[in-house]
């Protein structure tokens, strides 16, 4: 398979997870997870840490399996980070673990937290990535704003 296209996306972003997840604190198997129906609670993926540089590595080793290119691996490597890579922040997994212990009730990390991850993961991407990001996420409303006036 060459390139990232909607025919190899999903088994070279669940490759990446899994790989992730292997090595993440505590570690996981993504695919058992998803099975299971554990990767559909909303942030789930807050209870795992994985240093972002190492994240990345794995980005590239799986893009270069799969002969992507570097505008390819860019592409990925958004997909991974704004969809449900491990935490990348060492204290937001802490205060994360600290606040679920402290009420098991709760089911939801603070809002903070949310916005705290996404800015995050966001100010990771490179300005090319950044651009990218903007330019789905302006067709996504537009699509949602045409779908509103219908």
């Amino acid at each position: 398979m060459v390139g990232f296209n909607e025919k190899n996306a999903k088994q070279i972003v669940f490759e990446v997870y899994q790989k992730m997840y292997k090595e993440a604190e505590p570690k996981a198997d993504f695919l058992k997870l998803f099975k299971k129906g554990g990767t559909a609670k909303e942030n789930w993926f807050m209870k795992y840490y994985l240093d972002i540089k190492r994240q990345q590595e794995i980005i590239e080793e799986v893009g270069k399996k799969y002969n992507l290119g570097k505008r390819d691996i860019q592409k990925l490597s958004i997909e991974i980070n704004l969809g449900s890579a491990p935490n990348s922040s060492k204290e937001t997994w802490e205060e994360y673990r600290k606040e679920k212990k402290k009420t098991e009730a709760v089911e939801r990390p603070k809002e903070q937290d949310y916005e705290k991850v996404f800015i995050e993961k966001l100010n990771r991407l490179n300005e090319e990535e950044k651009m990218f990001f903007i330019k789905k996420m302006d067709e996504k409303l537009d699509k949602l704003v045409q779908w509103c006036g219908e």
